[in-house]
């Protein structure tokens, strides 16, 4: 098996962490994987990029009576016609077969997932973050396949409209750091936490609380040590564009190196369009104004990582 396009699963890590919170969507989500779970009928997870759809696939899987089987997910941008072969079905028969983003698959393997789905050896559960129009016209689904898919729908809704539910997601993603790497929020840190859009949605939180580790370990973090993006957030709700209208206090003393400074406050700048779009690359680079070779060029300079949503699965 191709395993840069296919890996199995235990059900163990993450699983479960999109599911925590008391907000009216994270109860629906709840309700609709254990009636998911119940039947054995092709379900498609809907919603945006980063919503961990991977892992709630997971959770139907092992919540199911096919839980002692196999679950095998595959990156549809990368599969190939001996992935849709018998090495798969060994890996998941009995099981489930997760495939992420739909709208990528080859329109050559159309054919392929329509016999697994007929064939009934495994459930198949997919996702997209496209709407049903774009998969069946932009992407070219096949409108019998499309149908024999989403028998099942489970709509993920995006953080933005769980806004309740961010300080106990963020305290869930904090206690699976290492003892010595853990920290707490003060309350207008949490507040600005809360009311930051989190376009990037799950993959963004998980890298946001990977990087405040780092920096803040067994420390109170205040809103003005979060990522520029996010206390601008809160001073401006129209977003991103409050970038644009900070200025930095510049004090001039013995020492005061000028070049310095301004490379300190680009750099503030390149970190608060990568948390603000998300970690997509040419968004940010967008945001800014400048080419996506040149964004990636100062990322490099000042050895800013490259976190991409869209680099995961789910």
């Amino acid at each position: 098996m191709n395993m840069s396009a296919a890996a199995t699963s235990n059900n163990n890590g993450r699983i479960g962490i999109s599911l925590i919170g008391q907000s009216a969507p994270a109860a629906a989500l709840r309700r609709m994987i254990t009636l998911s779970a119940a039947t054995d009928a092709p379900l498609m997870l809907t919603g945006p990029i980063g919503s961990e759809k991977r892992d709630i696939a997971a959770t139907v899987h092992g919540q199911s009576d096919r839980s002692a089987a196999g679950f095998v997910a595959i990156n549809c941008a990368t599969i190939d016609h001996a992935v849709l072969s018998g090495s798969l079905l060994d890996g998941a028969l009995g099981g489930s077969v997760f495939f992420d983003e739909i709208s990528e698959l080859s329109p050559s393997l159309h054919n392929h997932l329509y016999h697994l789905l007929e064939a009934r050896n495994v459930r198949i559960i997919s996702a997209t973050s496209e709407t049903a129009d774009g998969l069946r016209g932009k992407f070219g689904i096949p409108a019998e396949l499309y149908a024999g898919l989403s028998v099942l729908v489970i709509p993920i809704a995006p953080l933005a409209n769980r806004r309740a539910d961010i300080p106990l997601l963020l305290e869930a993603h904090i206690q699976q750091l290492p003892k010595e790497k853990r920290y707490t929020f003060d309350q207008p840190a949490l507040n600005a936490l809360c009311n930051y859009d989190w376009p990037g949605n799950f993959d963004q939180m998980r890298d946001i609380v990977g990087r405040m580790a780092k920096r803040h370990a067994r420390q109170r973090v205040s809103a003005r040590q979060l990522p520029p993006a996010m206390q601008i957030r809160d001073l401006n709700p129209k977003g991103f564009d409050a970038v644009k209208q900070v200025s930095a206090t510049i004090i001039i003393a013995p020492g005061f190196d000028l070049q310095h400074h301004l490379a300190e406050e680009e750099a503030k700048y390149i970190v608060a369009a990568l948390d603000h779009s998300g970690g997509v690359i040419q968004r940010a680079a967008n945001a800014t104004g400048i080419k996506r070779t040149t964004f990636l060029a100062k990322m490099k300079k000042y050895g800013i990582e490259r976190i991409t949503a869209t680099d995961r699965i789910g």
